[in-house]
Parts: C-alpha cells; structure tokens; sequence
C-alpha cells in the first residue's frame, strides 16, 4: 500500500488540494452540501459512492481518499470517471487503465452538444404543474427521437395515493435517480400524453465539459437521493450537474427551492446569455393544432366544422368540391386534430378512427405539397415574470381607516402576471402571505397554502377542444376585508364552463362554494353563481374580474353580492404597479407596488 502525504498531493497540483475541495465542480461531483450550520454534507445515499469512510467524512478528506485510491487501486477509476477527468485538470497524473463499460457507454451516446430541455407546466398532476427539464444530448446527422436523454424524478408505487403522493413528495418521503431514456420517450410522455409544450436551450459547452457531464451521470447510475418537491427535485440536481462545467452557480441563492423556471432563467443570465447557443420550440399536439387553425381564413374554419359533422361516407364528396390548396389545408388540421383527440382520450372510437382513415384516402388524391402553414413563434418561457412576489399595498377602506399591507407569495404566477409559455388562462400559487396594518392593529389576512385555477378555454371552439373551468385553494384567511375580522381555515373553487371571446380575452360562468372551518353559529357553508373574466388588453396592461352572489347557507342574513376587478399595469420582469377594488362585507381599494426575484 503507497501512502501520500500531503506534500506529494499538493506538489502534484496546480492548485492545492484544499482549495480544489471547496470548489464548486468538486462539491458538486461528490453531492456535498452544506447544512443550515455551514457544514458540508453527503448527499447520496449509497456508500458505494464515497470512498472516504473515516469517521470525519468532508470534501478534503473524500478528494485525499479519490487521489490515493485513483493510484494505488487504478481499476476504482473506471467507477468514477468523472472525478477522473476532473483532476486531470488540476494536472493530477494516474496509472492507465482500461475501463470497457465505460467506455462502451460513451461509445453508445456518441454526442456532440448539450440541450437543457424545459417542459411547460401541466395542471392535471400536482408533480408537473411547475414545470420540468431534463438534459438531451444530440448527435449530428441523426434523428432527434434517438437523442439521448437524462432525467431526475422520484421513484414511487405505481398505485400511491394522491395525498400521500403529495406529502411525501414535499417532506422527502421517496428516492429520486437519473434515468436514461432516448428523447422519443419524452416526447411521447410531455407532448402527446399530458400536451405539453417543449422548449429546447442548446449550451455553448465544450466537448470535454459535456464529456465531464456524462461521466458523471455514469456516476450516478443507480444511486438513491432524497427527493424533495420544492427542494432537491429536477431543477436542483440538473443545476448541479450544469455547475460541473461552468464557474457559475445555477440555483437561486435568494429562495430556499429550486423550480425548473428558476433555472433556465438563470441560463439565460449567464455571460449575458452566450451560455445558450440556440432555442427550439417543440409544440404539442394541442399547440400545433392551434397554430394551424388560427391560420385558417373565415370560410375555412366554417368549412372545417362543416366536415367534421359530416358522416365519413361524405367526407371525399365534400373534400372533391373545393379546391386542393384549400382541401390540403383543412385535411392536414383534422388530422391534427384527431391526433389530439388520440391523446386526448387514449385512442380513438371507431367512427373516428373511420373518419381519420377517410382523410388519408382523400389526401392521397391531392396533388403533392404541404399545406401552407407556418411554424408558431411562441415567446419562450425566460419572457414571464419571476416566480416569487413581494408586494406593498396601501389600501382605502370604506370605514375612513386606510391601511398598509405586506404581501409575500413563494411561488408561482396568477392571471395577470406576465405569463409566456405557462397554462393560458389559469393560476397556480403556493404560499401566499399577507399580514395588515389597520387602525394600528396588525394582523394576519391570509395564509393561502395553495391555489390553482385553470379556465380551460378552448382556443378552437371545435368539439372537445375544452373542459371544465375549475378552481380549487386551501388555507387560513378573514372573512370580512376592510376590517380584523375573525378568520378561519377555509377550503374554496368553483366549477364551470368558459369561453374564448379572442386569444386575449376569456369570460367563465361558474358554481363557487366556500368551506369555512368556524364562525360565530359553529360553521359556515358559502355557495353561489359567480361569473368573470381575464384580458389581457396590451403587453402592459391586464384586467382580471369576477362578481358572485354568496348564499350562506347555515346564516341567510350574510347572504351578499360580491365583487372585484384587479389591473395589472407595465410590461417587465421584476416589477408592475397594479389597482384593485374588492367588495366581500366591505369595500377597498387598493394600490400595489409588486417586486419579483
């Protein structure tokens, strides 16, 4: 056995071991992190990943153990190839030694550029409704489909049920692990399954820094991390994994989680964006139906839902009475739009299965050439505003009594943020604080834990190309504004339908209902008609509004009308200035000054 000292190590170096310990790339290559006492930690769980098993485990003593177990076992370098190429940066020398499994994994992905890839949020699963990115590597002269791919999640029972699926994901109750797939996977899973929109961002790295980035996820097969929703998810591990090649850290150090958003948005920053080489969009089913519909003339779109109503033993009859230009055209939206139907539903029915066979048939009698359609230009998702609020109010009551009021929300967006590439039409918050100064008592408005609304608006207007508008939210709030009324836990949403007046403006019609937790009568059940809207008018100005009647169904006498319309004012990422005038058993009007990081 050789033993090196200090000395030996750090005259073999181009910098001093210790210093390489606290780097950035080395903690993040060893899963060290430092607690809220400063102390480094590991952070995988298999002991199989540390070579260092003193009983003082820390970055220096787990690079002290990588250097002497690199030269006198030269085979443990085959286990750690990226710890390898890391050091050899450093100008660390070690024996050679062949390392076929590894290299056959080089070998088999065979690339030559790296893209974060950023799929937009989905409302349906409360794991995806922040968004989601995983790490593609492309090869020249090859289909995207067979592109490799990286992605970080939590590994669950297939059956879970939902509330434990949420508690666990938030408190660390599963083991998240890289899983390599090829890109076509993804596609089928974000775009045609749950409609989701991609946005690729290819890096400006070297070959040597993707290499390191491979090496690492060779690393990493296999081995269990603590999954944490808002904490250590996809966002924070694939950040680690972009710090292996770049000075620059890419996990917010203003806020204690990490959302997918955060981090291309951070991309976006580095070296003034030179970090990002280039931008494709991949659209969903549902998103290229929408591009092509909204190219469609007046007469088109009447003609289009003329056929789709016709029985398929008339659809070549039809096709055969207008001219082929235009045929082209309304051939190649229906059958996008029974692919989103396909997804949609998990499979067509048999009249629609028919009905799409007949269009292939009536396609195939065209003259050839694609249809005329160009390709969406959608604003990519680095356009919206920042995800966290602080927010200044000063408010004028009705009583005489003006009041201040501080207002903190964590996460996400609402209607009338600045909202590229997120869910047209809805809102998603999570922890939404805010604490009053009135009539020199302060006090706790509300403590909303979560909220999602999504008016589901159909873009098209064609059959099933639409659903329910919805809106659900929990948590602790007064219930009479304008005054410290007594407050209570309360659980609230609505349901009902909505309706595209233009792709800026959307109305809803609803049956909203309140769940109080107390009241003076022991509890209180609030239900009753509410109807809305949200427009966006001009890049710098948007109007959301609703009015409802309250029914209160254990205490008539609060039965009430009830009303707001809030304004959303400039057009930038980390302010806006906004007005809103609410009436709930009193009235206020409000002025806010809105700040976002």
């Amino acid at each position: 056995m050789v033993f090196l000292s200090n000395a030996a190590l750090v005259c073999s170096a181009s910098q001093p071991v210790d210093v390489i310990a606290q780097s950035n790339a080395w903690l993040a290559l060893i899963h060290y992190e430092k607690s809220l006492f400063g102390q480094a930690k590991p952070q995988v769980k298999s002991s199989a990943f540390y070579l260092d098993q003193s009983a003082n485990p820390n970055p220096l003593n787990e690079l002290k153990a990588t250097l002497k177990a690199f030269r006198t076992e030269p085979n443990i370098q085959c286990h750690f190839p990226a710890r390898r190429l890391f050091l050899r940066r450093f100008n660390f020398s070690f024996p050679s030694t062949h390392c076929e499994q590894y290299e056959q994994y080089i070998k088999g992905i065979a690339t030559d550029s790296v893209s974060v890839v950023y799929a937009s949020g989905y409302l349906g699963n409360p794991a995806s409704m922040y968004g989601h990115i995983f790490l593609k590597f492309g090869k020249q002269n090859n289909s995207d489909l067979l592109d490799d791919t990286f992605n970080y999640g939590a590994r669950y029972p297939e059956n879970e049920n939902g509330l434990v699926y949420i508690f666990k994901g938030i408190f660390g109750g599963y083991k998240g692990y890289f899983v390599n797939q090829k890109y076509h996977h993804q596609t089928l899973t974000y775009s045609d399954s749950e409609l989701r929109d991609l946005w690729e961002y290819r890096l400006n790295y070297s070959k040597d820094d993707i290499e390191l980035m491979l090496a690492h996820l060779f690393e990493l097969e296999g081995m269990a991390k603590t999954y944490y929703f808002f904490g250590k998810n996809c966002a924070y591990q694939i950040a680690k994994l972009l710090e292996l090649a770049s000075d620059e850290t890419f996990i917010p150090q203003s806020k204690a989680w990490t959302m997918p958003i955060d981090v291309i948005t951070r991309m976006s920053e580095v070296n003034k964006g030179q970090l990002i080489k280039n931008v494709t969009f991949h659209g969903s089913r549902q998103e290229q139906l929408f591009t092509k519909y909204s190219q469609l003339t007046l007469s088109e779109k009447k003609a289009l839902r003329q056929l789709i109503n016709l029985p398929d033993t008339h659809i070549a009859e039809y096709l055969n009475t207008i001219d082929a230009k235009r045929a082209n055209r309304l051939i190649s939206v229906m059958y996008d739009y029974f692919a989103f139907l396909d997804k949609k539903h998990d499979g067509l029915n048999g009249e629609q299965t028919n009905r799409r066979n007949k269009l292939v048939d009536a396609r195939l009698s065209l003259p050839v050439g694609k249809p005329s359609f160009y390709d969406s230009n959608p604003k990519p998702p680095t356009i919206a505003q920042k995800t966290s609020l602080v927010q200044f109010s000063g408010i004028a009551l009705k009583n005489d009594h003006d009041a201040v009021e501080l207002r903190y929300r964590a996460n996400y967006y609402d209607f009338l943020n600045i909202n590229a590439a997120r869910v047209p039409f809805s809102e998603l918050s999570t922890l939404d604080l805010r604490i009053r100064l009135n009539n020199s008592k302060l006090y706790l408005e509300e403590a909303t834990l979560l909220k999602i609304t999504n008016l589901n608006a159909s873009l098209t207007g064609l059959p099933e190309d639409s659903g329910l508008a919805w809106k659900a939210a929990t948590g602790y709030k007064t219930k009479q504004i304008g005054i410290e009324a007594p407050g209570s836990f309360y659980m609230e949403g609505f349901i009902g339908k909505s309706t595209l007046i233009n792709t800026n403006f959307a109305l809803y019609g609803a049956i909203a209902g309140t769940l109080w937790s107390k009241n003076e009568a022991g509890g209180n059940i609030v239900a009753g008609p509410e109807v809305g809207g949200v427009s966006h008018i001009s890049p710098s100005l948007s109007i959301a509004f609703k009015m409802g009647y309250n029914f209160h169904v254990n205490d008539s006498e609060l039965s009430r009308v009830v009303y707001s319309i809030e304004s959303r004012f400039l057009n930038f990422k980390h302010i806006d200035i906004r007005t809103a005038i609410e009436r709930n058993l009193g009235t206020e009007a409000k002025v806010s000054f809105s700040y976002y990081y």
